[in-house]
């Protein structure tokens, strides 16, 4: 069995980690790293994906473990741009030394942050989110889900996969592949989805005028009277999971897309 607690990289062998050799070089170049966050919270986010990361991709791949580094997003939005430059261009230079060539995150953060904002320091990758990247598995047909899931599913569009980037439909898909599993869109959902509180630095922020906005997003999800609240978005999993106890009659649990559909 393999611990999930404490440390972040724990359930990763040395076989699966990006490591230099004694000359200080790899050995051959990685063409596809994972990164799951660096957050200890989403260690299952991690290690159920790279699970499947693993098994299915067929190539020089692998995860960067204690090299891995955030990537910058909560730094620029809450103005330190001095430290998120710091952070980026360190990425950038630990992914070229690698000679990595493609990118599958977890975060729609980190998605937004590589392909968007990284080409600014020359940091030009091909940037997959892992929603993408299970459902078009799903679609050729290496990813078969045999598991029956009988839970009605409501799913998030988290803002920076959704409106910043028009990632909807892969996401949907992965969800509506679960057997026996009954989807439900929320009123706001797509281009209209509605924030999930966090963004921006908000996630060390404590809101003190008017309604919070995680609140406001769950009392919509609960509208849906679904029993899950999916969405492809680690961080968002926090968010809800701070509202407390749902209805009795309408019982949400938060859960993101990699925990559910693999």
């Amino acid at each position: 069995m393999v611990d999930l607690h404490g440390h972040r990289y724990g359930w990763a062998d040395t076989a699966q980690l990006l490591q230099n050799n004694d000359s200080g070089q790899m050995a051959q170049a990685c063409s596809t790293v994972f990164l799951g966050g660096d957050d200890a919270a989403n260690t299952y986010i991690c290690h159920g994906f790279y699970q499947l990361f693993y098994h299915v991709f067929v190539g020089r791949n692998g995860i960067l473990g204690e090299e891995e580094s955030c990537c910058g997003d909560p730094a620029r939005r809450m103005g330190n741009e001095y430290l998120f430059q710091l952070q980026a261009m360190k990425n950038i230079e630990t992914f070229k030394r690698y000679g990595v060539k493609r990118i599958v995150v977890t975060c729609p953060h980190g998605y937004n942050m590589l392909k968007n904002e990284y080409p600014q320091f020359e940091g030009e990758f091909e940037v997959v989110h892992h929603s993408q990247y299970i459902a078009e598995l799903i679609k050729q047909g290496r990813l078969k889900l045999k598991n029956s899931l009988a839970e009605k599913i409501t799913y998030h569009d988290a803002c920076y996969l959704g409106r910043h980037n028009d990632v909807y439909v892969e996401p949907r898909q992965v969800v509506k592949a679960i057997p026996g599993a009954q989807f439900a869109e929320m009123a706001r959902r797509r281009s209209r989805s509605f924030c999930c509180g966090a963004g921006g630095g908000h996630m060390w922020m404590e809101e003190t005028v008017g309604s919070r906005i995680s609140e406001m997003r769950t009392e919509q999800a609960l509208d849906t009277k679904s029993s899950i609240l999916a969405t492809a978005c680690p961080n968002r999993d926090g968010d809800t999971a701070i509202i407390g106890p749902p209805t009795a009659d309408a019982p949400v649990s938060s859960s993101t897309s990699t925990d559910r559909d693999t």
